[in-house]
């Protein structure tokens, strides 16, 4: 697709386009992440050994049918071609089974979604990046430009317990000039490791250093062995070879004359990033053969007094800004805050510190086939699953679908994680899963031991102490929504594993009435439940769960590109250099109304009775939330108090006569009404109580007579002052009152 107009952004140069190409596919999708994390309003209450009110305990049995072939696997076996096969998984009798962590990793992951609960379950990662393919580009414009490159040795200081750099110059060396001085042989094509053994750091040697020589004004060493300069050979990885020659690659570096150290630099994280950021072979290699008294080669980013990053090359590779974890706390910092639990956690179980985690109410039994035997088996064909990594941040991270200029959201930038991975459930090509292999890449390769399409599994869920609303979400997940599918085991890429689930309750025993094991009240619970906590009160619109139900549904998702993209092809890096970017799934909307504010509905249980120990009032976002739900009890309370009053006002009139509710409710009346008003107000009433005339009712007509008093309305309005001395005069008279 090419763009109709184009402009350079003024910030970057980078050309903005009105349309993109959409060249990113996969099998996969993601379900945005919500600004909300719900934590259930009862789970500071919830225990193993203390019983809820309304806690339900029983059986579930359910039947699990595959609409595509199916392979859960156990094990996998190599071959003599090298590549592998994934066995079915059975029991010691050869059984087909569904594991129990099968079915309730697949139940809790849909729970999480639509119970909107922390998004923990991923490695707080921070990742790396070194991008050279164009000039303009983050890695050389921001980074590389800004601070230049210095060679200098890393070593850890016994003394004050923290690593150090020393800066040194360095000189280019010639692997030839290293063979005809040393006979030893050194290729570009060698890894670090293995030049390193045939050339270790213990050896050092003098040569002579040239001036700076050509465009690059680099300097090179000569005259090895003979020289007045004394130095080691440092070596990187394999250079790939771009432009040029071969043999103009065949050089490694010569690091000479330390620095007397002028700057005590921090660096203990640039020094963590390092070690995370490059190849552990080379890492650990260095870290038990450094060089006994200046320590490890390394490059420094280095500008004044600041080290931005540190590595192996000249251009290394660099760390973003942000972590996994990080990005994932730009929506709620609850997704990681031992403070909240959410749905799946009450309900599936949850480590914690402080004698806090919770066991798990629900207990899993395998699923056994029960409509045929490991007979009919059958063998899918070789693929690859070569998914690309959460570094791929065209995918993985958020990107703004309503700008259309030429420019990604990666690491570096404030935009959260897509959310949670789904592969897109498409009935596959093929009966045997479609192929992908390509070449000879079989050792990357591997079958599938596959089961039919139309089999039957049993399994049951034996739960304890559940709430009803708790036993209606996991019912919900269980059957999803018509037309909507789950997906499990091996082979989802290539559409397999496609499973509906049916439940039924066997045994329901309630704690404090007797309980029908109604399914569908139990699912309409929870979802009238959801609504009502859901922040703007659209738990089924939401984007999550519209997202996740329709990557769900096989029947419209048969026109989806599903196909991996080709690394081998440049597919990345031709998507990446178009700004394409993953579409949004069958045009669904993935974020959330800017009306949207979660704060505004807190829980209960946020720091209440045993989670109070979690609590740390100087985090200013925990402070926020506590003072949140205090507000909220607060008004809960007062409208609870207002509500009693209510009750009990009614009981109140409901036991008066008539003349009674008249005069209490117009005493309330005059107490609120505007000085102005009051008068007519009294007027109207000695009119009405003197047209009921009932003796029998004379303390209200004393009562009514003592109010106009005390509101002088015997003394004004001037104009009206008779008037009201005859309705004061008459109410005394028709009910008898004597003054």
């Amino acid at each position: 697709m090419v763009a109709e107009s184009a402009a350079v952004c003024r910030f970057c140069g980078l050309r903005e386009s009105n349309e993109m190409s959409s060249k990113i596919h996969a099998p996969y999708h993601f379900v945005p992440l919500s600004k909300w994390v719900y934590m259930p309003d009862w789970a500071h209450l919830v225990s193993h050994d203390v019983p809820f009110k309304d806690g339900l305990s029983g059986i579930i049995e359910y039947t699990v049918n595959n609409q595509t072939p199916l392979c859960v696997g156990s094990e996998q076996t190599k071959q003599d071609d090298g590549s592998s096969v994934v066995k079915f998984a059975r029991d010691p009798l050869k059984n087909l089974v569904i594991p129990s962590s099968t079915m309730k990793g697949m139940l809790r992951s849909v729970l999480e979604i639509v119970g909107f609960g922390k998004f923990n379950q991923l490695d707080d990662r921070r990742f790396s990046f070194r991008d050279i393919s164009d000039a303009r580009c983050n890695y050389l414009s921001n980074i590389i430009k800004p601070y230049p490159p210095k060679a200098g040795w890393l070593k850890f200081d016994v003394a004050r317990q923290q690593w150090s750099f020393t800066p040194c110059q360095y000189a280019k060396i010639k692997h030839a000039d290293l063979k005809k001085a040393f006979d030893i042989e050194i290729k570009n094509d060698l890894p670090a490791v293995k030049k390193y053994q045939r050339f270790p750091l213990s050896f050092s040697f003098q040569a002579n250093i040239s001036q700076p020589k050509g465009k690059q004004k680099n300097c090179w060493v000569e005259q090895l062995g003979k020289g007045s300069t004394q130095g080691h050979v440092i070596f990187t990885n394999k250079r790939i070879i771009s432009t040029g020659k071969p043999s103009d690659y065949e050089f490694s570096y010569f690091f000479y004359s330390p620095e007397p150290r002028k700057v005590k630099w921090q660096i203990d994280q640039q020094v963590q990033d390092f070690f995370d950021n490059h190849n552990l072979e080379q890492i650990e290699y260095l870290k038990k053969n450094p060089q006994h008294e200046l320590g490890i080669p390394v490059f420094a980013l280095i500008k004044g007094e600041k080290i931005h990053s540190i590595g192996l090359a000249k251009m290394p590779r660099v760390s973003y800004k942000n972590s996994t974890k990080e990005l994932t706390e730009v929506q709620n910092k609850a997704h990681f805050s031992d403070l909240y639990f959410d749905l799946a956690e009450l309900i599936f179980g949850t480590l914690r510190e402080e004698g806090l985690g919770l066991k798990s109410r629900v207990s899993f039994s395998d699923a056994y086939c029960t409509s045929g035997s490991e007979h009919m088996l059958y063998s899918s064909n070789l693929v690859v699953l070569n998914e690309p990594k959460p570094t791929f941040y065209p995918a993985y991270i958020e990107q703004d679908h309503d700008n259309h200029r030429a420019q990604y959201n990666d690491y570096d930038h404030s935009q959260p994680l897509s959310g949670h991975k789904r592969y897109i459930v498409k009935r596959p090509a093929d009966r045997q899963l479609e192929s992908n292999v390509v070449g000879t890449n079989r050792r990357v390769a591997g079958s599938m031991e596959l089961c039919p399409v139309g089999q039957e599994f049993r399994g049951k869920i034996v739960f304890h102490n559940l709430k009803p609303v708790e036993l209606g979400a996991i019912l919900w997940c269980m059957q999803l929504e018509q037309g909507s599918y789950h997906q499990m085991g091996h082979g989802k890429p290539m559409g397999a594993g496609v499973v509906t689930v049916s439940p039924t309750l066997s045994v329901v025993r309630s704690n404090e009435r007797d309980f029908d094991g109604n399914v569908d009240k139990l699912v309409e619970l929870f979802v009238t439940h959801m609504e009502a906590k859901h922040p703007n009160g659209q738990w089924r619109l939401s984007p999550q769960l519209e997202n996740m139900l329709a990557i769900g549904r096989m029947d419209d998702n048969v026109e989806i590109n599903t196909r991996y993209m080709d690394i081998n092809k440049r597919e990345f890096q031709t998507a990446k250099k178009e700004f394409a970017k993953l579409d949004l799934f069958n045009g669904l909307a993935r974020k959330e109304p800017t009306s949207f504010n979660p704060e505004k509905c807190p829980s209960e249980a946020f720091a209440s009775g045993r989670l109070a120990a979690l609590f740390e009032p100087t985090e200013l976002w925990q402070k926020t939330i506590f003072d949140a739900k205090e507000t909220r009890l607060r008004t809960l309370r007062e409208e609870q108090l207002a509500q009693e009053e209510r009750r009990l006002k009614e009981v109140k009139l409901a036991g008066m006569t008539e003349h009674q509710r008249y005069f209490v409710e117009l005493k309330e009346k005059v107490s609120q009404a505007n000085p102005t008003d009051r008068a007519p107000l009294l007027r109207d009433a000695l009119s009405h109580l003197i047209g009921l005339a009932d003796p029998t009712e004379s303390d209200v007509a004393r009562e009514l007579y003592q109010l106009a008093r005390s509101y002088e309305l015997h003394k004004s309005p001037k104009k009206r002052v008779d008037e009201h001395k005859q309705l004061l005069a008459k109410l005394l008279d028709v009910y008898e009152i004597k003054q």
